[in-house]
C-alpha cells in the first residue's frame, strides 16, 4: 500500500465539510489500485507515475468492483472524485499532474474506459455516439442496397433510432400494422402507453418503397429478417455494422445510434419520464445519456442561464 497516498485521502476527507461515501469507495479502489507504486512520495507519484492510462485502468478496477452500479454512473462518480482531489487537495498543496490539470472527466477519457471494459463484461457499457460518428455512418447507410428490402428497411430503421430514440426491442415488436401510412402516423405501444407519431411526407414515402419491396406482405412484424422472421439484436442493423467492419468502424451498433436519438430529445427538453414512455429504455440509461452530454461543460453557467430565461 502506498501510505502516503493513504494519508492523503483520509486527510483530504477529514477536511471534506460533505461527506461522500461512494467517492471513498473510488478512493479506496484508487489506493488499492496504485498498490504497485507503494515506494513513491505523493508529489513524486502524481509528478511522474500517474498518467491519464493509471486512471483509466484504476477506474475500470473500480467499475468491475463495483456491486451497487454497472452503468457510466459508476465512471462519472470515479473520474469526479479523481478531478476534486486534485484540485481541493493536491493542486493547493503545489502537487501537479499534468494529464489532470484539465480534469480526467471527459468524453475521450471516458470512451477510452467504456471501451476497455467492454472487453471484460458481458453487459456492455454503451456511449452516445458523436456527432463526426453519425456523420461517418450516415454515408454507410447511404450505402446500403435500396433494391433489397432487408438493407433498405435498415435504412429506415437508423432513422428511427436516430431521430426517435427508439430501444431495439421497441422496434423489432412493431406489428405491420404499425404504420398507417395513408394518415402518417406511427402508434408506438409501450406497456400501458400508447402514443401516435406524426411522420413526415418523405418517411412515408420511404416506408411505401419498403412495403413494395418486402417479400412477405402477410408478415406479423413490419421490419423482419430476410426470411420473414421478427428481427433480433444480430440481425436489426446485420448489413450495416458488416460495412462498418469492414471499413475498420469501431461502436457502430443499435444502441449507440439510439442513445444519441436520446440525446437529441434531452436536448430538445423532453423530460426523463416522457422519454422512458416513448422510446422503451431503462431511466438509468436516460440519466447516464443526460451526465454525458453535461462532461465538460460548466454547471453553474447552464444552470443560471436556464433561470434567467
Amino acid at each position: 500500500m502506498n501510505n502516503f497516498l493513504k494519508s492523503a485521502f483520509e486527510e483530504y476527507n477529514n477536511l471534506k465539510k460533505e461527506k461522500r461515501k461512494n467517492y471513498n469507495a473510488c478512493y479506496a479502489s484508487f489506493l488499492d489500485y496504485c498498490d504497485m507504486y507503494s515506494n513513491y512520495g505523493l508529489k513524486e507519484l502524481f509528478n511522474n507515475v500517474i498518467t491519464l492510462h493509471e486512471i483509466e485502468q484504476a477506474c475500470k478496477k473500480y467499475f468491475l468492483s463495483s456491486k451497487k452500479t454497472k452503468s457510466l454512473e459508476a465512471i462519472n462518480r470515479f473520474l469526479s472524485a479523481i478531478d476534486l482531489f486534485y484540485s481541493e487537495y493536491l493542486l493547493p498543496r503545489g502537487i501537479k499532474c499534468e494529464p489532470l490539470e484539465n480534469g480526467c472527466r471527459n468524453k475521450q477519457v471516458i470512451k477510452w474506459i467504456c471501451e476497455g471494459i467492454n472487453q471484460d463484461i458481458k453487459q456492455k457499457v454503451y456511449l452516445p455516439l458523436s456527432d463526426d460518428e453519425v456523420e461517418i455512418t450516415k454515408k454507410l447507410v447511404d450505402e446500403l442496397d435500396e433494391r433489397k428490402f432487408y438493407t433498405f428497411g435498415q435504412k429506415i430503421i437508423f432513422k428511427l433510432f436516430l431521430n426517435y430514440g427508439f430501444k431495439a426491442q421497441v422496434i423489432f415488436d412493431m406489428p405491420r400494422n404499425a404504420f398507417d401510412l395513408e394518415n402518417h402516423i406511427l402508434t408506438v405501444v409501450i406497456g400501458d402507453n400508447s402514443i401516435n407519431v406524426e411522420l413526415d411526407d418523405d418517411f412515408v414515402e420511404a416506408l411505401k418503397k419498403y412495403c413494395i419491396l418486402q417479400k412477405y406482405p402477410d408478415r406479423k412484424y413490419f421490419f423482419t429478417t430476410t426470411k420473414g422472421k421478427k428481427l433480433t439484436s444480430s440481425s436489426v442493423l446485420d448489413s450495416l455494422k458488416q460495412k462498418a467492419i469492414k471499413a475498420q468502424i469501431e461502436g457502430i451498433n443499435s444502441t449507440t445510434i439510439a442513445l444519441k436519438g436520446i440525446e437529441k430529445l434531452i436536448i430538445k427538453g423532453f423530460t426523463i419520464s416522457e422519454i422512458r414512455k416513448f422510446t422503451g429504455f431503462e431511466i438509468q440509461k436516460i440519466i447516464d445519456v443526460s451526465e454525458y452530454i453535461l462532461v465538460g461543460k460548466n454547471i453553474n453557467e447552464i444552470i443560471n442561464e436556464k433561470l434567467r430565461s
